[in-house]
């Protein structure tokens, strides 16, 4: 008990941040502040790009940066500029993208805004944070919730629910669809009755009719998916095989992030995905846990 407690102090006491007494005295204010994101913007002389190729036991610029700081010997120091007024992000994982996403539709970069169309798109804004380029077709009782972006030439089928989603170009929506907090890249085609939930489909997916693909999926360029399938949550779904599977599948499983009602059906799922078995799942050993909700 007394080892345990000992060891939640000294891991409590590392994660408290220590600030030197000679910042106070050298500034008149200070402000910490537990809000802001790193931009990854990086101003710096070059022989801070020279120091760093020569410091082999730096893995990454963080590891870089502290150590610099630490060397009291060369006396560096490091500034920080905090946009208050405008917009900085780097999008490093899904998590990041979904967010960066929203802030787009939702106008927080403005004038990094769809409808000012930059890059050759039409976009026009409607109540809602609503945007549709030319070409849109909505059928019949097809409804469009607030913050959802239609890409040129793409058609929604009648009674079909579309909210918080982004459709690239030339996206066919079938009738009776509905799709919630999702990603559609150029030419993905959903046939009728089917359901996605917080979701990534790259261009050229297929889902046949009555496909529902669960939350945190990401389906890959060309996959097709149903009739009648559910793709389980937090499934990726490639064309691209794995040929290591066989070799290290069991050890991967256990460390990918993935969760067990996804892996321990593989085999049923490659046999009825409606595709002949031809996706495969894709298994990122290097890829962090959080992107599974990303989308």
């Amino acid at each position: 008990g007394k080892v345990g407690a000992s060891a939640a102090a000294e891991a409590s006491k590392r994660a408290r941040p220590s600030i030197p007494l000679s910042v106070f005295d050298d500034h008149d204010e200070v402000e910490v502040h537990n809000n802001l994101m790193n931009s990854y913007i990086y101003v710096c002389a070059r022989e801070v790009l020279m120091l760093f190729s020569d410091n082999f036991d730096y893995e990454t610029l963080d590891d870089f940066t502290k150590g610099m700081l630490e060397d009291e010997v060369m006396g560096n120091k490091i500034h920080a500029h905090v946009l208050r007024n405008e917009y900085a992000a780097r999008v490093t994982n899904l998590r990041i993208y979904d967010s960066v996403s929203k802030d787009v539709v939702c106008r927080w970069t403005y004038p990094f805004v769809p409808d000012n169309n930059l890059g050759g798109a039409r976009y026009s804004y409607q109540r809602g944070n609503i945007y549709l380029d030319e070409g849109v077709v909505l059928e019949k009782a097809a409804v469009l919730y607030s913050e959802v972006i239609v890409g040129r030439n793409s058609r929604i089928g009648a009674n079909s629910v579309v909210l918080n989603s982004v459709l690239g170009n030339n996206c066919v929506i079938g009738s009776g669809v509905v799709i919630e907090g999702c990603y559609l890249f150029d030419n993905v085609v959903v046939e009728d009755n089917c359901k996605l939930s917080k979701s990534l489909l790259c261009s050229d997916v297929r889902l046949l009719e009555g496909s529902m693909v669960g939350r945190g999926c990401i389906l890959s360029y060309g996959v097709h998916v149903g009739p009648q399938h559910f793709v389980k949550p937090h499934t990726k779904l490639t064309l691209v095989r794995d040929d290591d599977d066989d070799a290290f599948g069991d050890d991967d499983d256990d460390d990918d992030g993935e969760s067990d009602d996804v892996d321990d059906d593989d085999d049923d799922d490659d046999d009825d995905d409606g595709a002949g078995g031809q996706n495969s799942q894709w298994h990122d050993q290097g890829e962090d846990d959080d992107d599974d909700d990303a989308a």
